[in-house]
């Protein structure tokens, strides 16, 4: 951690030296610099520091990346174990020549060859890299420099890492290219990447509706629910697409309700979301649409009458933060907070005190679903302002009488 702490307060050092004009250290003191930096003392604590009479090695560290000396910086980073300092010195190589040999050096850091990469230009130097640099990794901060759309293409197809084939197709426009890719390549993430890049409505139509009579209805191990490549594959084509009448009839009409759901993200038919989050069976769906619907009444009919408690609470907080006057959410902000911390550790004293002083009848009524205190749930249920709450507290008192 001193180490750590000492190397972010250098690297502000050299930040504010850059521009200084002080004197010019001599061949000697940047021979005196790698050498430190090679026993790694401008790292050691400062006691240290002035116990082994090398007080002004940072200095010296300091007007070495100001100069841009690239003879001592490339020896920093060859010999130096700091990654920062390291970091640093990589930030100011301008030789090409030497960022190259770093980038190829498989016995060099990840991290390291991947910072030199990126200051390189040289478009012949990065085609060969992408194919002949073993790290994956490696080979997709190359693939991400490359400009020729040819040798994309063929990487994107044919590179033997689904990371490095990724990494082209991001690179790629080419939308037969890109819908081949996404038809056939092996690896969901590399698929999913191609059809995001897609623009084609059709391509993306056809993607989204699936495969109707080949796809099973629903697929759980337990009480989970599985997801297929081609489930990747819908959502992601779901969250392109711009047809709202499409939209609209997955969002009503298909068996998987993953689909549905991404659909509703997509949907701005307000009659359409208000019929989904009515009569939708699965909870998450009905939700998802809740969360979209802005009209004041509805959520207020929702929110008192559902049967669902999930769905009702999703309609509270959209009354709460998306459909009230103008202020309210600032106003309530503060006792919103207390009821979510108080959520999240089934603080009973928090709840109880939001049922009794809230000045808001909605984040009351949440605070009721939660409270299990029946002396303040009877206090509620017979004096609160509002019928609605007075209500929900009768609800929740019977409730938990029944399960005791």
């Amino acid at each position: 951690m001193k180490t750590r702490m000492l190397s972010l307060v250098l690297l502000a050092g050299l930040s504010a030296l850059v521009f200084a004009d002080d004197a010019i250290p001599d061949r000697e003191v940047l021979e005196r610099l790698a050498k430190a930096a090679a026993e790694d003392v401008i790292w050691k604590t400062k006691e240290q520091a002035v116990k082994d009479s090398d007080k002004d090695t940072h200095e010296y560290l300091m007007k070495a990346v100001r100069l841009h000396d690239q003879a001592s910086l490339l020896e920093i980073i060859k010999r130096n174990k700091n990654p920062d300092v390291r970091w640093m010195a990589i930030s100011k190589l301008t030789d090409h020549v030497t960022l190259e040999e770093i980038a190829r050096n498989d016995k060099e850091t990840v991290e390291i060859r991947a910072q030199a990469i990126d200051k390189l230009t040289n478009q012949v130097a990065l085609a060969e890299m992408s194919t002949t640099v073993k790290d994956p990794q490696v080979r997709g901060t190359v693939v991400r420099k490359l400009h020729d759309k040819a040798l994309l293409t063929e990487i994107a197809r044919n590179d033997a890492s689904g990371l490095v084939r990724r990494s082209a197709v991001e690179r790629l426009t080419d939308q037969a290219v890109l819908a081949k890719i996404a038809r056939s390549d092996q690896d969901m993430l590399v698929r999913q990447a191609a059809i995001a890049k897609i623009t084609d409505q059709a391509f993306l139509v056809e993607i989204a509706k699936g495969d109707e009579g080949g796809r099973e209805q629903e697929r759980t191990i337990g009480n989970m629910r599985t997801i297929s490549i081609d489930d990747v594959m819908r959502q992601t084509a779901i969250a392109s697409l711009a047809d709202q009448a499409v939209l609209a009839g997955i969002a009503e009409n298909d068996k998987d309700w993953l689909m549905r759901q991404a659909a509703i993200e997509k949907l701005a038919d307000q009659v359409l979301l208000m019929k989904v989050a009515k009569n939708d069976k699965e909870t998450v769906v009905r939700q998802a649409a809740i969360a979209k619907i802005t009209d004041h009444a509805f959520l207020v009919e929702i929110a008192k009458n559902d049967r669902d408690r999930g769905v009702r609470e999703c309609a509270l907080r959209s009354l709460i933060w998306n459909t009230l006057p103008t202020g309210f959410g600032q106003a309530a902000e503060g006792e919103w907070i207390s009821f979510a911390a108080a959520k999240r550790t089934n603080n009973q004293t928090v709840f109880a005190e939001i049922v009794k002083n809230g000045k808001y009848e909605y984040l009351r009524i949440m605070a009721i679903y939660y409270l299990t205190d029946q002396a303040v749930l009877m206090e509620s249920a017979n004096n609160d302002e509002s019928e609605w709450v007075r209500n929900v507290a009768i609800e929740r008192l019977k409730g938990i009488k029944e399960n005791e």
